[in-house]
């Protein structure tokens, strides 16, 4: 059988139908997908706490798109350009689970961990890894800076995986589109509450870390 199956992988690889095989044999879908979400949210508000970070409601939801369209953990949430960042609405379904969660003041804990986490969840390594690599990123910043370039990170991405490229001008024209309508902002988009210079740093980080052919790839 092991036989067999080896020689249709290799038969499906040289018809160039293994990729989208792959994608089929890797998608998970959870018999309950609101308690995976909050599964989901509950390890990367755990595992940021480990890293020293807390998360409120918006920095909790630029992380889940991250670790969705980063690092292709599904989180089953439909991420709109919201006024601060990639934002899915339904996620304050999840975290206002009083059962599971507990805000105190705007930042989000965990409860009940034994039993949001007793059953297994198929991606908790990856995502605890994914919190991880994204920690060591923003832990580099004062913690007053990691909203702003928790968000920089997030919108630059989001709008790579809508324009499906990553030159400057397109970008940057894009960001010009995506409004903040917030009264307590100055900003009336993202074009002006990012700079060209961190637009352009930002979309270099990206590109170095080869993220750029992962957002775009998710298109297809």
């Amino acid at each position: 059988q092991a036989e067999t199956l080896r020689q249709s992988i290799l038969k499906m690889a040289f018809e160039g139908k293994l990729v989208s095989i792959q994608k089929e044999i890797n998608i998970y879908k959870p018999k309950n997908e609101y308690f995976y979400q909050m599964q989901f949210l509950g390890l990367v508000v755990k595992s940021s706490k480990e890293r020293q970070i807390m998360h409120g409601e918006m920095t909790l939801a630029k992380y889940a798109y991250l670790i969705d369209k980063i690092y292709q953990i599904p989180t089953y949430y439909n991420y709109a350009r919201w006024h601060l960042g990639p934002y899915p609405p339904s996620i304050k379904k999840a975290i206002s689970n009083k059962q599971y969660f507990k805000k105190t003041g705007t930042n989000i804990d965990v409860i009940n961990e034994h039993t949001l986490f007793n059953s297994a969840n198929p991606y908790q390594e990856k995502i605890q890894q994914a919190v991880n690599n994204l920690t060591d990123i923003f832990s580099k910043y004062p913690a007053q800076e990691r909203p702003h370039k928790t968000e920089l990170l997030a919108t630059i991405c989001k709008v790579i995986e809508d324009i499906e490229g990553i030159a400057l001008l397109d970008v940057r024209k894009s960001m010009k589109e995506w409004s903040i309508d917030l009264k307590n902002s100055k900003h009336r988009s993202k074009f002006d509450k990012f700079t060209e210079k961190e637009t352009k740093d930002c979309i270099d980080f990206i590109r170095r870390n080869g993220w750029d052919k992962v957002l775009i790839s998710a298109k297809d």
